[in-house]
């Protein structure tokens, strides 16, 4: 990022020397410091190695004509890297071929689309790697057509149809918010950007197609990622670019002046200083880490034999695989992703056997194909004579599935809250749960971010838990230590309000939901459950304000449209 700061400073003409180190050690300290880009660093994602591809294309493009044929081979290793590599490279290899001449072009594409083929031949490993029955082996592409299937995000892009396309404001308000987390830096970022466009407009246009492109994917592709931060990378890199032009045209003016360029690179560096200093570092507080959460340090060690763990994060299910496979700590137990329980290739790893005779599909099934599947699996994982017992990281995705008089929370908390055991209520694991933070985080509780998070949720488990055993006492004090660690848990004041409710505590239930509301209005359900309360406390008139006011938020439910429907022929009726 430095280096293409410094690049693109050289093409507006100033010069390219010790002057511009500052403003582009800025951008990289602003990216470094980035919340997004951090929890990526930390967990398991895909979208820093996609950065990095784009930012070695462009690297290569800005060098000059001859170098900028590198860019091609990077476009072909893009597509085993994921489809945001190669999407966000479409400008700058249109760039490439529009700055030939017009006669060369066409020979010029043709030359080297052919080693950008060449490097494309990285996905090779897929179906070699399948044929193999490898641990990961999501859509088990060994033909042409899975393999296709896999590259495109068929499995994906089926889940979340509903999601894609779609009209919500909340996510593209959400992923906003993100990116202006260094809000001075989009103060900078605006004069470069028009500086960009002024002295060298061509390429201005195309630093502003990629962020517009990685935009557009966050907001329309994929907005179930912009809640998980596992977007905005791209964008949030060129602002830091645009940033750095920004600053480097403030402090064109005292290049003349040696104390004035001394005052302007000491500033820079204070800046950047200051954003070390200030950033939030998620093991900075209290040494929370990935392996204590999911992986060897985690409560695989505790769990009984022949467990089988269904993760249901991305960061679980790789931590915990990485523990399994890698560092061999409990090679008898298995995991895999809830999600995926429909896939033969997952259940037979688990369970050794499968659920559709003949051969497989070359696409995935429909919704509710998947979710039929997905309860059988977890049907014949239960009532096997050889039972294994069965722990999930969370009970949201397998509720609908799993009889409910067999979910109860784990005796293992934190982190794996639910199994297929009833705890009686002696034995229900809340004090458990109070005793290991207290000796893992002393008094004060945990202080970092992450470590709030988690724990947090490992509350809310056990307070759904309780709600599903009627044992509303116990999910209230829960739910309540889950905000009282994570103020800002949306889905935590959902909760709760839910068992204020079921304690007969109307008027605190409908502050709780509305607390929820306000931190995530794009969650229906909130909506449904205050409209529910205001129904019975202040009768239809309320209920139908709620309701409205979801629409207005941009909620977009089929429940929410049916009990408007339905409050407004009972108002017909009423008036009859």
């Amino acid at each position: 990022l430095a280096e293409l700061s410094l690049l693109a400073r050289a093409r507006l003409g100033l010069r390219h020397d010790k002057n511009g180190w500052g403003p582009a050690l800025l951008a990289v300290f602003s990216v470094l410091t980035f919340r997004t880009f951090i929890g990526t660093a930390l967990g398991v994602e895909v979208y820093s190695t996609a950065l990095v591809l784009l930012a070695l294309c462009s690297r290569s493009a800005l060098r000059g004509l001859r170098v900028a044929s590198l860019c091609w081979p990077f476009f072909g290793l893009a597509l085993g890297a994921h489809v945001s590599a190669g999407y966000l490279m479409l400008p700058v290899l249109c760039a490439t071929v529009l700055s030939r001449p017009v006669g060369s072009r066409l020979r010029f594409v043709w030359r080297h689309a052919c080693s950008a083929l060449g490097t494309a031949l990285i996905i090779a490993y897929l179906p070699l790697a399948s044929l193999r029955d490898t641990v990961a082996d999501w859509g088990d592409p060994q033909t042409p057509t899975a393999l296709l299937a896999h590259l495109t995000g068929a499995r994906i892009r089926s889940s979340f149809a509903q999601q894609m396309f779609g009209r919500a404001t909340a996510p593209a308000s959400m992923l906003a918010g993100q990116l202006a987390e260094h809000v001075w830096l989009l103060a900078l970022a605006l004069p470069g950007a028009a500086w960009l466009l002024i002295r060298a407009r061509a390429l201005g246009l195309v630093i502003l197609s990629v962020l517009a492109l990685d935009l557009a994917y966050a907001m329309w592709i994929n907005p179930m990622g912009i809640a998980q931060r596992q977007l905005g990378h791209a964008s949030f890199a060129v602002i830091a670019l645009l940033a750095a032009l920004g600053a480097g045209w403030a402090l064109s003016g005292f290049d003349h002046s040696r104390i004035g360029r001394s005052l302007g690179l000491l500033s820079v560096c204070a800046l950047g200083l200051l954003l070390c200093m200030s950033s939030p570092w998620p093991t900075r507080a209290d040494g929370y880490l990935a392996a204590e959460r999911y992986g060897s340090g985690s409560a695989l060690a505790s769990l009984p034999a022949r467990s089988v763990v269904l993760c249901t994060s991305d960061s679980a299910c790789a931590c915990g695989l990485f523990a399994l496979y890698v560092e061999a700590v409990r090679p008898d137990l298995a995991i895999a992703p809830t999600q995926h329980l429909w896939d033969d290739t997952v259940l037979r790893r688990i369970s050794g056997r499968t659920l559709v005779d003949g051969p497989r599909p070359s696409q995935p099934p429909a919704a509710a194909k998947r979710a039929e599947l997905a309860a059988a699996a977890l049907r014949s994982l239960v009532t096997d004579k050889s039972r294994r017992p069965v722990f999930f990281e969370a009970a949201d995705p397998v509720e609908a599935a799993a009889p409910k008089t067999l979910l109860g929370p784990s005796r293992i908390p934190p982190f794996l809250q639910v199994a297929f055991e009833i705890p009686s209520p002696s034995t229900f694991p809340l004090a458990a749960l109070d005793s290991q933070l207290r000796a893992r985080f002393g008094a004060e509780g945990a202080r970092s971010e992450i470590a709030r998070q988690e724990w947090a949720r490992a509350y809310d488990e056990v307070g759904k838990a309780a709600l599903r055993l009627g044992q509303v006492p116990q999910a209230i004090d829960a739910l309540h230590r889950e905000v009282q660690i994570d103020s800002k848990r949306s889905v935590g004041w959902s909760n709760l309000g839910v068992a204020l409710e079921l304690n007969g505590d109307l008027p605190r239930a409908a502050a709780a939901l509305r607390r929820a509301i306000k931190l995530a209005p794009e969650r229906p359900t909130a909506w449904l459950n205050l409209a529910r309360i205001e129904l019975r406390s202040a009768g239809p008139s309320l209920a139908r304000e709620v309701l409205r006011g979801a629409i207005a938020s941009g909620v977009h439910d089929a429940r929410i449209d049916s009990l408007l429907r339905n409050l407004a022929q009972t108002r017909k009726g009423t008036d009859k």
